[in-house]
Order: structure tokens, then sequence, then C-alpha cells
């Protein structure tokens, strides 16, 4: 027994140092490159990522409003939108150049998601490790998931890719292991990452869990019980980071992100995308899982779970496209997701286990050929992923010049890409170059309304003191915009720093109160003199609180896992006692 758990353990790890020297050559064609042609939403991330990076470089691990970054007005989508994974790139320039780092981020999300997805997959499958391995690979290269990470850098989305095997996995043990906490766990991490995603994950659950009680006809209650108590601890490890979204969001008047199906890709477009194995939004499955999508029903047995996983998977694909009556649900809550190709993230989950479930199959066909077959597969993966890759590298490493190369800092407020959001290249001389100017896309994302309306004069810094204008540049640091003013008489003061409602202000060091501005930005009273003005964002306790406890809940979790690892170990020893005894 004790070899036995030997050979298991030496198997994983081999599978795990094979997983990892694919990731690096998966990313190594990057680093060839040297620079980044970046576009889309690259900006907004790269700007959140620096102001944290800044943060930390000054001893303070929150970020609240952007103060560096985001042209120094106190942007406040730190609160709203999700941060936790955004640390692991911003601690990488600690030790690595601009470029690098961010290179060696997107290796970790390969690497990671591989592990997760074989973890997942290795559980699903009840031990089947080649399975397993199949799942990750193919997972992984899907090209909707090279172009979240290098071609358009959605990185939140890019981040929830991650973590949506254990949401799968944690559905499969809800309903047929009466176990909750995988589920949660899963949530929450998704949580981490993207909102959108988080919305979509709990449609996908709804679904299934809905279809599950008309066609198996389950325990209801026992279902309903383990699904509020998934809700529970969800809410134990997540409440905190919904906390500013409560307090200085919700019915606050704040420019939100437009709802709406922005944009429907149509079938036709996203077969033959697919065909072609396309780095894209509108047919990022790729052409291993559009076959997948089409002869898929040759894998799988007629009264399976993998059957309902297939056709989940058709499902969904047809939800990513225009076949889908989606403009009957437009003025519904659904149109939160803005883009229907985000269901491409959870129908490549369902389809690359089915997938995978074939490629097994194929390479156990015939025991003789089973190395050269899977050489062979391997290969042709490869092969696959350079042709997604190719034009992806090309646009980088710009041998060519046609694409611009970012040569200046702004001089005034301009998007760091025209409205035609072509790229831009970037490299660890002008990394810096792009934070004077304005993101693209989600610059004024949760900005006050009327100061969404008014943002001109707030983004280029423009004070009014009695009416007069006149521009300021405060002194940035970490979650402070500070002002310093002489004033010969008795003014009233417009600063041009965005007011939340968790926002504060001292004058002179002392706190003060304050009014809001028609364009939404601080204004106060001030007699003739010499003024330091301060403006920061204070959370409110439970904040804290609530992030406390979502540590000891966490900490928690690590025990019990612990503590059951020891248990099934010790059992195995005993065990293994025995047998050697008799």
């Amino acid at each position: 027994m004790v070899k036995i758990k030997e050979h298991v353990n030496n198997s994983k790890f081999m599978i795990i140092l094979g997983l990892l020297l694919f990731s690096i050559i998966l990313i190594f064609p990057f680093f060839i490159a040297g620079q980044l042609g970046v576009h889309s939403d690259w900006s907004f991330h790269a700007a959140r990522v620096q102001q944290i990076y800044l943060n930390l470089k000054h001893g303070e691990f929150f970020t609240f409003i952007g103060t560096n970054t985001f042209h120094n007005v106190g942007n406040g989508n730190f609160l709203f939108y999700p941060t936790v994974f955004l640390y692991p790139w911003a601690l990488l320039e600690f030790v690595l150049k601009p470029i690098e780092a961010y290179l060696v981020y997107a290796w970790l999300l390969l690497f990671v998601t591989m592990l997760v997805s074989y973890f997942c997959m290795f559980s699903y499958s009840e031990g089947n490790n080649l399975q397993s391995i199949f799942f990750a690979i193919v997972y992984t290269i899907a090209p909707y998931h090279l172009y979240l990470i290098f071609q358009n850098y959605v990185l939140g989305e890019a981040q929830a890719y991650t973590f949506l095997p254990i949401v799968f996995l944690g559905i499969y043990k809800l309903l047929y292991k009466d176990e909750f906490i995988t589920l949660a766990i899963g949530m929450s991490l998704i949580a981490y990452c993207h909102y959108v995603s988080l919305f979509i994950a709990g449609e996908v659950l709804f679904a299934i869990v809905l279809v599950y009680f008309f066609v198996m006809k389950c325990n209801f209650k026992k279902v309903l019980l383990l699904l509020i108590k998934a809700v529970l601890l969800f809410g134990l490890l997540t409440i905190w980071q919904f906390i500013p979204l409560l307090t200085d969001c919700w019915k606050q008047g704040l420019f939100t992100p437009l709802s709406g199906f922005i944009i429907i890709p149509s079938m036709t477009n996203l077969i033959i995308n697919s065909f072609n194995n396309q780095v894209s939004n509108q047919g990022g499955l790729g052409i291993l899982l559009i076959l997948t999508l089409f002869f898929g029903w040759n894998w799988v047995k007629k009264d399976s779970i993998d059957k309902t996983v297939w056709l989940s998977g058709i499902a969904l694909t047809i939800l990513i496209t225009n076949v889908f009556p989606h403009n009957l649900f437009k003025n519904t809550i659904f149109n939160v997701i803005q883009f229907t190709y985000r269901y491409t993230d959870f129908a490549i989950v369902f389809l690359s286990i089915i997938c995978a479930e074939g490629l097994y199959k194929y390479i156990n066909s015939d025991t003789k050929f089973t190395v050269l077959k899977s050489s062979l597969l391997l290969l042709s993966i490869l092969l696959l992923y350079t042709g997604s890759i190719t034009n992806i590298y090309e646009r980088n490493a710009n041998h060519n010049n046609s694409v611009e190369v970012l040569s200046h800092p702004a001089k005034s407020y301009k998007t760091l890409r025209p409205d035609n959001d072509s790229p831009v290249i970037l490299n660890n001389h002008n990394y810096n170059y792009q934070f004077s100017y304005a993101a693209l896309f989600g610059e004024t994302d949760y900005f006050p309304m009327q100061a969404y309306y008014q943002n001109e004069s707030i983004v280029n810094h423009i004070i009014y003191i009695n009416n007069s204008k006149k521009q300021i540049t405060p002194i940035a640091s970490s979650n402070k915009l500070t002002y310093k003013l002489s004033l010969n008489n008795n003014a009233t003061v417009d600063i041009p720093a965005l007011a939340f409602k968790h926002t504060t202000l001292k004058i002179n060091g002392e706190r003060t109160k304050y009014h809001i501005s028609k364009r939404g930005t601080i204004v106060v009273n001030l007699k003739k003199g010499k003024y330091q003005l301060t403006v920061s964002y204070q959370p409110p306790i439970i904040y804290y609180v609530c992030f406390t406890i979502c540590l000891l809940t966490w900490g928690c979790l690590l025990i019990i896992t612990l503590y059951k690892k020891s248990i099934f170990n010790f059992k195995s020893r005993n065990s293994a006692n025995f047998i050697n005894t008799h």
C-alpha cells in the first residue's frame, strides 16, 4: 500500500513537472519578442497594477482610489472591480522589468490554469491521469483563453477562466457527492476576479440545478440545503469585497459600465473562426472543440453524466451566438454580460471535458502504439497553438515596423489608443509613458454621474476658486491626493478630486466636512490663508471586519483540508501495517 501511494505521488509529481515544462514552451515565444503590442483593455489593467505596485512600494497594502494613475483624480474603480489577482503581477514588478513581469504573470495564468484543470478533472474522472492531462492542455490552449491573455488583455475574465473548472467540479460534487465546499470556493475565487463571470457562473449553476430537479427527480430539500450552505460559505469568503459596492455604489448615482448585448457573434462566424483556430472573441472554441461540438456524441455513453456535459456545451455555444434570441432579454438583468461571447468560457469547460475523453479513448484504442500516438497528438496540439499565436507574436515582435511604438508621454489628456483601438508597442524603455495617457476603456467607469458628464475639467486638474479656474497638480501618495493652496481672500474652492460616500477631506491635517460640487467633486469654503488639502478614502470599519472574517475562513478551510488529509494518511499507514503483519 505504501509503495502504491509513493508511486501515485511520484506520478503526480512527474505530471506537474510535465505541465510546468509545457507551459514554459507556450510562453517562450513571447519572451523572444521581448515587447508587447497593447490595446483594448491593457491600459486599464496596467494602470491598476501600477497603482497597486506603488502603494505596496510605500507600505500600503490596500488600494482604494487611483492617485498616481488614472490622471490623479481619485478614481474609484479599485473599489468596484476586483483586484485580488492583480497583486501577483504587481509583486513581480519588484523583481523584474515591466515587460518580463507581465510575461511571467501571463505564464502563471497558463500554468495555474493547467494545474487547476488537471486536478479538477482528476477528481471528476476518479483518478484518470491521461484524461486529466488532456483536459488541462485542451482547456488551457483554447483560442479564446489566448485572446483574453495575449490578444486583448481581458485580464479579469482571464483570471476567472483559471477557476471555472473548480465551479464545474463544485456543481458535480454538490449534485452527486453531497458536498458544497468546492462550489463555494470556486465561486469565491471567480468573485475575486470578475463579476460578470460570477454572474454567468450563477446562471449556469441555476440552469443545471433546475434541469437536475426536473430530470433526475432528486431530493429537493437536500440539494437546497447544500446550496444554502454553499451561499453562506461564499458570503464569508467574499462579503468584504462587496462592502464598497453596497456602501459607495448602490444608489449613489455613479456612472456604471454600459449594459446590453453589445456584440452578438453569428453562428457562421463562430464555426468558421473556430475551424481556423483563430485567437478571437467570435470563434474562440478552436478546431478541437468545434469538432467536439459536432462529433462528441461518439464519445459519450447514452446514460452517463458526460452526455449532459456535452449537451450543456452545445447549449452554451448556442448562447454565444445570434441563434439564441438575446434581444428578448435586452431589458432584463441578463444584459449585464454586455458581450454574449463571454459564454465561450463556459462552453469551453464542458466541451473540453468531452474532448479529453475522446482523446483518451483514441490513445487507448490500440495499446501497441500508445506512446507514438501520444507524441503525435502532443506535437499536433503544439502546432495548433503555434498557428493560433502567430499573428500575436508578429504584432509584438513588430519586425516590419507596422505597429506604432509609443515614443513619448502625453502632454495633455489623451487616450493611449485612438477610437479604432489599433495596437501600440511597449518595451521596458517606454513602459511608464503609458500612465500619462487615459485608458480607452474604463477610464471613467464609476465616476459620479455629474463628474462623468463634466470630466474634462477634472482630468485636466482644473480647480475653481470663486469660479475662477486654475490648473493645479496634486501631490499623489497611497490613497491620498494633496493640494497646496495660498488664498489672498476668502474663497469657495472646488477641488478636481472625485467624491464618493466614504471620501474624506483633511485641511491642514484636520478632518473637515465638505460639499459636493455640480461636477461631482469636493468643494469647501476657506478663509484667507495657506492650506494643505488632503483627499483620501476611508472604508467603513465593517470592511476590515469582513476582510478578517474572510482570512479566518480561509484558514479554517485549510486546517480542515490538512486534517482530512492527515486522517486519510493515517488510515493508509494502518492499512499497510495490517497487510504487512498478515
